[in-house]
Order: C-alpha cells, then structure tokens, then sequence
C-alpha cells in the first residue's frame, strides 16, 4: 500500500459547490418557487438520461480541434450517445474519420465529468442514491484505469485523457465536485483507491506544468484546490491559492486594474469561473477569497468589468482572441450573474439578469462561446428555467431583477486600455483600444475603433478565427481591423496610451497613442462622439521618413459601397502588404478632394466622410468578416498616403432609413473641423494643444 493510501478517510459534508445549509435553503426555495423546481428537472434531464442509457468510459485518448468543420468553420454537432457522426450544422457534411471519433472521445470525457456532477446535486436534494451509486462506479472506473491513458501525444502540457492540461483539469475538477457531493455513499477502501490513483494522481500531472498568468493556469489552479480539499492534502491546496501563478497572483497580476482578464473578454469568461469555483470552496472552508483584495483588485471587479465594455446589443466585444457577437444572455453567462448577483447584491448584475431573461437572443445567435468545454451542453438563450448547475445553486429566486442596460455611461476602462463613449441611453457606443496587448492571445490592432450608433452594429472586432485553420492569419494581422497599417506590415505587439478622455456634459472624446509599433512612427487617434449619430474620428501619424499609411475600415454591411465627392473611376487594382493576399476583387481610386463612402445594412446606412488630403488614393475590396459567415466577402475600405506625416480626418454618419443628416464634412483650419447638416445646422469642432476639443453649434 502506497504511503498516501495510508491516510484517515475524511467523512466531511460537501463543500466544494455547495454545503448542508445552502442544500437546505434550496430545498425550501424548490418548495416555494414552481420554476425553481422546473428548473431543477431541466439541469437533471442529461444526467437522467446518461444512467438510462448507461455509461461506458472511452479508453482512448482524446484530440484537440478536430470538432469544427474545416469548411465553414462550424462546430459540428456532438452527441454523446454517438461517437461515430460529427455532422456540420451548416453544410450537413458527416465527419466519421478517426481523429473526428477521438474529439469526440475528449468531448465525452468532460460531458460525463459534468453530468457526474450534476447527479451529486440531484443526489443531495432527492436523496436517490442511484445518483451517488453512478458517480461511484465512474470514479473507481477512472481510477482503476487513470494510468492506462498515454501522456505520449499531448499538445499543450501533459495529461493522459486529453491534449491539454487544462481540459484535464475542467474534467478532474467536476469530477472532485462530485465525489464531494456523493462521499457519504463510498466504501472507504473506494474513496482511498479514487483519492490516491485518480484526484492526487492527476494532480500531479497537472502540477507538473505551470502554466503561468494565463487562463489556463486558472483552471488547473482550481483542480488543484479541490483535490487538494477533497483528499485533505493542504499543499495542494497552498500551492493553488497561494503558489507562483495560485489564486491570488492572478488576481493580482493577471486581472487588470479595471477588473478585466489580460487576455481579452473572451479568456476572462474562461478564467473567471475558475476564480470563482476556487474561491467559493475556499469560503466554504473558512478562508474568504470572495471579498479579499490583491494588488488593488478583487473578485467582485471580474463581474463587473464586462458590463463597462458590453455591447448595446449585449454581445461580447470580440476583442483579441474572441468569438465575434457572442450574445451574453446565454445559460452558462446567466448562471454566472445568478452567482455574482448572490454574493455581492450589485443591482447592474439584478438588472443585466432581467434584461437577459425578458429579451433573450435568438437561439441560433447562441454560438459556442469562452465556455467551450466548460460547458458542454449546447449554448441556449438565457431562461431562468434552464439555468447551469452554478445558476441553479446560486440564484435567488426573490431578487427583483426589474431589465435595465446593466451600464448606460461612457468609461475609461484603464487597465484594459479600452476608452468607450456612449449616448441615447446606452444605444450608441464608440470605443478606441488603446492599451494592453493581451499577451499571446493579443492582436496586433492598437487603435482600433469600434462603433454602434442608436444599437445597430457598423465597426467592431471580428475576433478569431479557428486556431486549427490558415484564415487566422487575416484574422489576428493588423489589416484585418479599423487601424493604421505602415507600410504594410504588422505592429509590434505593444501597449498604448491614453493622452485624453473626457465624458463631462458637451463633449465625449477619448485620445490616446502608439509609439512602438512600428520604428520611427508615431500614431495617435482621437474620437469625439458629436451626437448618436455622428462620430468624428482622426488618426494623425507622425514619422521620421517617408511611409505608406493605410486607414482601413471594416464595415459590418453588405458587400457593395457606394462613393461620392471628388472620386476618380474605381479601377481593378492589386494591394500588397503583410496578409493582404486574403483580400480579393480590389480596386482602386484617385481622390482629388473630399470623398464619402456609404455602406448599407438593411434599411439603414453608414456614411463615412473624408477630408480632403494630397495624395489620397481609395481602395475597396471584399475580405472574410465575422468568422462564422466564412467564405461571404465583407466591404474593406482602404484610404492609402505616402508622408511623413498625415491626419485622417473622418465623419462616420449613422442614417437612419438610409436618409443622410450631413451635407458635408470640411477642414476649417489645423485640427478644426466643420459638419454641415442637411437641415441648416452645422457643428465645429476644435481641437487645442492639449487635445481639449471646443464644440460648438450654429445655423447656417
């Protein structure tokens, strides 16, 4: 007998997702609350089925990627009763190659982990010990198996079920959940056998590769702790909290001073359930990670951040490496809020979750999101009768969550280096990202503009694309987003600076600049939000010798634009620069004065106004938007100089049923402009030395 099976066998009540108490006060609140109960009934549907068709546990190891179709970038369909179709949603081809079976085989493995978990809650609050009989068998299963699976193959750090560790430690971590939650009905001589061969024996797997500040750490972090917690190994549980990259280092390091995950929002709804389980079962043994602070930060700035940058459509900013118009009022995001919501009382959380509930998203609009295997039921629209199982322990079913935009005012997100302007009440919203690059999941894309006017979507980030396919290339190179390209290369990845934001009554302007991205340049971009439908927008590069700038735009509308002003005859033509290649059907056109773009998406229309500048050439092309509508072509819009310096001075104009509210867009003098309506009125805009912008009104 191995030394650790030695140990005394801990007859403990459950504390890693819940405990006793809260048991009972869910008990009372299903008694209550008839869709509390309903609710109940729907998370235990998978699991019920999962024991009524039986379970048998893959004995090979699973592969990363192959669960996309390499067509069309859609995840293809999993179903855990069936290893063998993989069928795309989209173009209905069946993928039934072997690498397709074996990702299918690591989807399985965290369903079951999932499924394990929710039985132990169904075990607690039904009392049917076939629920905690199941969850045994899997575990002994695991454990008498573990170290069959090969730790040959692996992608990203060692693990025998997977390629990855983290995904080794999303699955060790529900499964310790529910060993936690079914212990009183495990022999002894079991709970040794699963506590020394499988939770402390992959533990050490997954301690044998740090991670650093990365999501991924958090997830490994958070196995750690519950084995750790489970199997009473107090190391473990130091090393996870307290340890190089623990706990209380990401909060610290990894989250910015703004609340966000440096790795953009995608990976900060990866890392912040994994902050939250750990702390949550650190609080419910005596240690209360949920309030303390590290650094100036602490949990509760992880809920709150991404309200500062949601969008007026509540969808995700797709930043970095981010699912493009991810809606937020999903399941598993829900399931977060109820929690926050608990434990913190914060009334945005109250009235993002009512929001959420009354104006769902459309249920094909629900794509895979950061949950990924976090999650692996399929994404459906928010409903507090289908909440996760984090939703289902946490929500509060007296809680007035009368809807409202969780956050309606313009903010300086500092630590991200994200400066947003908004108006109408929240519906219209600008933002300049400026700042952190996001390590490797950062794009190089500093001064990227992003804008909704009066809630319809026109500039934003497309994220990124599959990691598995070459279109991320066009997806993560600095032509691919509304920025400055010198040269035609990419930037260096590097952080900006904020020079100016102001959201006081009468203005809301956001500056900020860029020094390192290119040697010898200095690119500087200044917003001002003049009305919810008008944004002015000037990007001023400054070089030590001659460059070739190229201002693009991405316009979220239909293929076509329209140009007007002082344009010469557009003209096939060839681009050529740093990824450029993925644009195609190019042409080009001289500009010899002021110019407008226009840009339609169904009744409605963007226009987009240039000042006149020597030298100015106009290309349009079509290129890959956002990646689940791979292969359609999306408008490019490129305005090309060569200088040492040069400001692209731009109105970008929401009309409303197509009906143009600017007549025209002038130069009145260094850093002055003039935006002459179609009804008479006109607004001026300058700016002075310390890029204070006067604004001011009159009639023609």
């Amino acid at each position: 007998m191995s030394e650790r099976s030695e140990r005394t066998i801990s007859t403990a009540a459950p504390g890693l997702v819940t405990s006793p108490r809260e048991l009972v006060d869910i008990g009372r609140r299903m008694s209550e609350h008839d869709w509390y109960t309903r609710c109940f009934a729907n998370l235990i549907g998978p699991a019920d089925e999962l024991l009524r068709r039986g379970i048998s546990i893959p004995r090979d190891k699973g592969v990363a990627f192959y669960d996309t179709c390499p067509a069309d970038n859609t995840p293809l369909l999993q179903d855990p009763f069936d290893p063998v179709n993989h069928r795309c949603p989209a173009c209905k081809r069946n993928y039934t190659d072997e690498p397709y079976r074996l990702a299918w085989v690591a989807y399985f493995q965290v369903y079951l982990s999932q499924r394990a978990l929710e039985m132990g809650i169904a075990y607690r609050l039904t009392g049917d010990s076939a629920y905690a009989t199941a969850i045994r068998d899997v575990l002994v299963e695991y454990a008498r198996h573990y170290e069959d699976y090969s730790l040959e193959g692996c992608v990203l750090g060692p693990t025998r079920l997977f390629q990855s560790t983290y995904v080794e430690s999303l699955w060790l971590a529900s499964l310790a959940a529910a060993a936690d939650l079914a212990r009183d009905q495990i022999p002894a001589a079991d709970w040794r056998l699963v506590c020394d061969e499988l939770f402390l024996a992959s533990a050490e797997v997954i301690r044998g590769f740090d991670e650093g500040d990365n999501n991924r750490q958090a997830m490994n972090n958070t196995a750690l702790g519950f084995a750790g917690l489970l199997c009473e190994e107090p190391s473990l549980v130091d090393y996870a909290v307290h340890g190089p990259h623990g706990w209380l280092h990401h909060l610290e390091v990894s989250v910015l001073s703004d609340g966000m995950w440096y790795e953009g929002d995608n990976y900060h709804f990866a890392s912040l359930p994994a902050m939250l389980n750990l702390a949550e079962a650190m609080w419910r043994h005596g240690s209360d990670l949920l309030h303390i602070e590290a650094g100036g930060r602490r949990l509760q700035m992880m809920f709150d951040a991404p309200l500062l940058d949601l969008h007026p459509d509540l969808t995700i900013p797709s930043r970095k490496d981010s699912r493009y118009a991810s809606p937020i009022g999903q399941r598993w995001h829900a399931g977060m809020y109820e929690a926050g919501l608990r434990h913190y009382g914060e009334p945005a959380y109250a009235r993002l979750l009512g929001m959420l509930y009354a104006h769902p998203p459309a249920a094909e609009d629900c794509i895979p999101n950061a949950a990924g295997f976090i999650d692996t039921i399929p994404s459906r629209p928010a409903n507090r009768e289908w909440l996760d199982w984090r939703g289902f322990l946490n929500a509060v079913p007296t809680a007035d969550l009368t809807p409202g935009l969780p956050i309606s005012h313009s903010a300086d997100m500092a630590g991200t280096g994200l400066g947003i302007l908004r108006a109408d009440g929240g519906r219209t919203y600008a933002s300049l990202d400026y700042g952190h690059y996001g390590g490797g999941h950062g794009h190089p894309d500093r001064l990227q503009l992003n804008f909704f006017a009066r809630g319809r979507r026109w500039l934003t980030d497309f994220g990124t694309g599959n990691y598995f396919f070459d279109h991320l290339r066009w997806y993560r190179s600095t032509i691919g987003h509304n920025t400055v390209v010198i040269d035609g290369a990419d930037q260096r990845p590097t952080d900006g600076r904020l020079l100016r934001f102001d959201a006081s009554e009468g203005q809301q302007i956001a500056s900020a600049e860029v020094v390192d991205a290119y040697d010898g340049v200095r690119c500087t971009r200044t917003v001002l939000l003049l009305s919810p439908a008008l944004l002015l927008d000037l990007f001023t590069v400054e070089a030590d010798h001659d460059v070739r700038m190229d201002w693009a735009l991405h316009p979220v509308a239909e293929l076509s634009v329209e140009l007007a002003g002082e344009v010469g005859p557009l003209a096939p033509a060839e681009i050529t620069g740093e990824h450029y290649e993925w644009m195609q059907d190019v042409h080009r056109a001289p500009v010899s004065g002021s110019w407008v773009a226009v840009f339609r998406q169904s009744d409605d229309a963007l226009g987009v106004h240039g000042a006149a500048a020597p030298g100015t050439e106009l290309y349009t092309a079509g290129a890959f938007g956002p990646p689940q509508e791979i292969p359609a072509p999306f408008p490019v819009l490129i305005v090309r100089r060569q200088a040492r310096a040069t400001t692209f001075a731009t109105l970008l104009e929401h009309r409303a049923g197509g009906e143009p509210v600017v007549a025209a867009f002038e130069t009145a003098g260094p850093d002055a402009y003039v935006v002459r309506g179609v009804d008479g009125r006109s607004v001026g805009c300058t700016l002075d030395s310390t890029g204070t912008a006067t604004i001011s009104h009159a009639r023609d």
